[in-house]
């Protein structure tokens, strides 16, 4: 149940971004952050191939975590990269 709701809000949130990307106001980056956040939380598996993106792409990866310091608990928590896998 949980899961689904989570899908649930990050296709909300997609579809804000999408209509807010034009508007002058950073609104839509903030709602494709969180639908991005929502998903990793969402899958497991989504949450993988995200760390092996940021393993791979050093530069990537010094990027997410300058940015993570920035982030709400709940966002910084779905972007933390996991420690020792892979």
């Amino acid at each position: 149940m949980r899961r689904f709701l989570l899908f649930g809000l990050a296709a909300l949130c997609l579809v804000a971004a999408a209509l807010s990307l034009p508007l002058p106001l950073p609104a839509g980056t903030i709602f494709m952050v969180a639908a991005i956040a929502l998903l990793l939380l969402a899958s497991p598996g989504l949450k993988l191939r995200f760390d092996r993106l940021r393993q791979r792409y050093p530069a990537f990866n010094r990027r997410m975590t300058a940015v993570e310091s920035y982030l709400p608990p709940f966002l910084r928590r779905a972007f933390a990269q996991r420690r020792g896998e892979g």
